[in-house]
């Protein structure tokens, strides 16, 4: 084993895989808060565009708007609890990026590896030592 990990690297490699994650998850919820965003915006436009050519027929207007109406309004509800719900999937995500993850990982790193050893002196990592049992390999 030439390629020693140390605690520090390990520690190091889990923070920027967890931020890289948490990363991936932001761009994701932006992307869907914008095509969700832009999905009802362009049905809204096309809506009005019709309900200008249909008001030139005042029999086929009220129909018309009966149908398109209650249609807009269901979409536009759907469109605004999703993108309340995609809001707070973001706000998770950062609040991921901003916490102090050091202290878990540091944790969790610290019952894998074994105490220092002297400088030179080959280790190895140990089985996972269980909190309260003696450092053993």
């Amino acid at each position: 084993m030439a390629d020693m990990t140390t605690p520090h690297t390990a520690l190091l490699a889990a923070l920027t895989t967890e931020h890289f994650v948490q990363q991936s998850a932001i761009s994701a919820t932006i992307s869907e808060m914008a095509s969700r965003t832009t999905i009802y915006i362009m049905s809204l436009s096309s809506a009005l565009v019709a309900t200008g050519f249909v008001a030139q027929s005042p029999e086929f207007l009220q129909p018309f708007l009966l149908a398109v109406l209650p249609s807009l309004f269901l979409l536009g509800s759907f469109t605004v609890l999703r993108l309340i719900d995609i809001a707070a999937e973001n706000m998770q995500a950062h609040i991921g990026i901003a916490r102090p993850t050091t202290e878990r990982w540091g944790r969790m790193l610290l019952f894998s590896f074994p105490k220092s050893s002297a400088v030179g002196q080959k280790t190895t990592p140990n089985r996972r030592c269980v909190p309260g049992r003696s450092w053993r390999i």
